[in-house]
């Protein structure tokens, strides 16, 4: 018998099958492949120290990190289709903006480019919504927590800009999606937001 040592795993290996019943034949196989399977999973598998500090460099991640950062204080812009969204405060939100060939498509909306803004909103409170642009004709909407048109504009005040001023009637994030009427429209914009 032959003995194979391998990341501290000793087996013994038949040298020559003669007198050997073809069951135990195979029991021994399978028995070999299974330790050299475990030998070779033990010998390439991370100590359990280096796996400590590969997961302590993924938490350290920024990545990680800017994804399940709460966006607060109403200072920054939530990154399409992420936990992060705007919580509006005395100052308010106003951000200068572009809408590009390569903007999100609004699928809801004539597939229009846009931009959506993620805002929390809390029942009772007014919202004050503009969306300025010299570049297009402005038209904005506000989606509810569960995905449905509470409220839109196209022109206001004898301009092509958009106004809104919405109630919220329950707590959570609504989506204020900024686009052009036509929906095919590229420029500089204007967003901004006002909790009363």
């Amino acid at each position: 018998m032959a003995v194979y040592k391998g990341a501290g795993i000793t087996h013994p290996v038949t040298e020559t099958f003669t007198n050997t019943s073809p069951e135990a034949l195979i029991v021994t196989r399978i028995s070999l492949a299974a330790t050299l399977l475990l030998a070779l999973v033990v010998s390439f598998a991370p100590s359990g120290q280096a796996r400590a500090q590969g997961e302590k460099q993924k938490d350290n991640d920024p990545k990680k990190q800017q994804v399940t950062k709460q966006a607060g204080e109403g200072d920054q812009d939530p990154e399409p289709n992420s936990t992060k969204y705007i919580r509006l405060s005395g100052k308010g939100y106003k951000k200068q903006e572009k809408l590009t060939a390569n903007s999100p498509r609004d699928v809801g909306r004539r597939n229009a480019l846009s931009k959506t803004y993620a805002i929390r909103f809390e029942k009772g409170k007014s919202y004050v919504f503009d969306l300025r642009s010299q570049a297009f004709d402005a038209y904005l909407r506000i989606l509810d927590p569960n995905g449905q048109q509470v409220a839109y504009n196209d022109d206001w005040g004898g301009t092509l800009n958009s106004h809104i001023e919405y109630t919220a009637p329950t707590t959570g994030v609504y989506q204020v999606i900024a686009s052009s009427l036509g929906g095919s429209s590229t420029g500089d914009y204007e967003f901004e937001a006002v909790q009363r």
